[in-house]
């Protein structure tokens, strides 16, 4: 029943080995915890959007969503017209530099 004996270099590879999992066991705990953390804020807000009306956030939200569609496809609308006509493109951009030198 003899104890092995480590050379200098085995005992440094040994130590930084160690070393290396206490970081990755402190990194893992770091990770488990925030882990834990977003899990009860997603409990809470599940809760939260529940307790609320989720469905009238819901419809909410598709109702935005359709006013900012629409607004997008006017301005869409805009851009075409203004590049089809090339004469309005122009005085567009001197009555912006008129308001530029005033």
């Amino acid at each position: 029943d003899s104890v092995p004996v480590l050379s200098p270099k085995d005992f440094g590879s040994l130590k930084a080995a160690r070393a290396g999992v206490l970081r990755l066991a402190q990194e893992l705990a770091g990770v488990q915890q925030r882990l834990r953390a977003q899990e009860k804020l997603q409990e809470e807000l599940q809760l939260s959007l529940a307790r609320h009306g989720g469905d009238t956030l819901k419809r909410r939200l598709h109702e935005e969503r359709l006013v900012y569609e629409d607004h997008i496809q006017t301005l869409s609308a805009a851009d075409r017209e203004r590049r089809a006509d090339p004469a309005g493109r122009f005085e567009q951009s001197q009555s912006f530099a008129d308001r530029l030198e005033s």
